[in-house]
């Protein structure tokens, strides 16, 4: 047979590789890196400042909800500084001694904090304070966020940075955000006492527009409290003979039961007892002044 002859013609162009459907990459440009790098870019490379900005991770501009918190520190030009910047983002805060003698309980009740900030070397320090917190009627339920707070605060400077605390504050206040949701579509909400706390879920419920009927349960157990604009109206212990309860009786009632399931349904104006009540935050003020300071 014929040898084969081996063809003098040049290999194909890399172009004619690609399949027909396939589009060229684009030209390479200056400071560009791999798909793959996921580094961020830096206002001196390629993508400039807004590259930087959409790929910034940190916490330290993140919008916060309005919450409500206590911040516990023995450093006080620390947590000065860390309240002065809590503030700043919206976030009402209450500077708070982690001792026992210097805590002032009946302000911090009142507060009705979604959680309480608390730096790690005062709670080591300090561990009788948060066993007095666990044993208030009022604050028993709140989160405690610890972490040690010389990580938001810049000694040689002053400054605060609040990237390591935003993302423990962010769910805070999903329970109460859903509460109000729900109520502002009419729909009946069920929930546990403890899961807001006592002032909390009133709070929530006097500011609805609408008239609601809390109803808690435990056990054999049931109370009955009528709410409507930020007044307490007539409550009373349900059963074969309904015992009429005043608000104080009421919240008394609440306070002792912690974990009872909640009801909250909407109740039409003519249901409303004619009595004008009491106004809840005169109610909330005078109950936790009253309450003892946990020891």
């Amino acid at each position: 047979p014929a040898a084969r002859t081996t063809s003098s013609r040049p290999p194909p162009a890399a172009s004619a590789l690609r399949p027909a459907s396939s589009n060229p990459p684009p030209p390479a440009t200056a400071g560009a890196r791999p798909a793959h790098d996921l580094r961020p870019l830096d206002a001196t490379s390629g993508g400039g400042e807004a590259a930087a900005a959409s790929l910034s991770l940190t916490f330290d501009e993140r919008a916060l909800p309005p919450l409500r918190l206590g911040l516990v520190d023995t450093d006080l030009t620390r947590a000065g500084a860390v309240a002065e910047e809590l503030r700043r983002r919206g976030v009402t805060t209450q500077l708070v001694s982690p001792d026992l003698e210097g805590t002032r309980w009946h302000l911090l009740r009142r507060l009705a904090p979604h959680g309480l900030v608390v730096d790690e070397g005062s709670l080591l320090a300090h561990a009788a304070w948060l066993e007095a917190l666990r044993r208030d009627p009022f604050l028993r339920h709140v989160r405690v966020l610890v972490l040690p707070l010389a990580r938001l605060f810049r000694e040689s400077s002053g400054d605060v940075d609040l990237s390591a605390l935003v993302p423990l504050l962010l769910p805070l206040d999903v329970e109460e955000t859903t509460l109000r949701e729900r109520l502002a579509t009419g729909a009946e909400i069920q929930l546990r006492l403890d899961q807001l706390g006592v002032l909390r879920l009133l709070t929530v419920l006097g500011d609805r527009a609408r008239p609601t009927r809390l109803t808690c349960v435990e056990g054999e157990d049931r109370l009955s409290w009528d709410l409507f604009g930020g007044r307490a109206l007539s409550a009373r212990l349900d059963g074969s003979q309904p015992i009429p309860l005043t608000a104080e009786q009421a919240l008394d009632w609440l306070v002792a039961h912690p974990e009872c399931q909640v009801h909250a349904s909407a109740l039409q104006a003519s249901q409303l007892s004619p009595d004008p009540g009491v106004s809840l935050e005169e109610l909330i003020t005078q109950a936790t002044d009253r309450a003892s300071t946990p020891t």
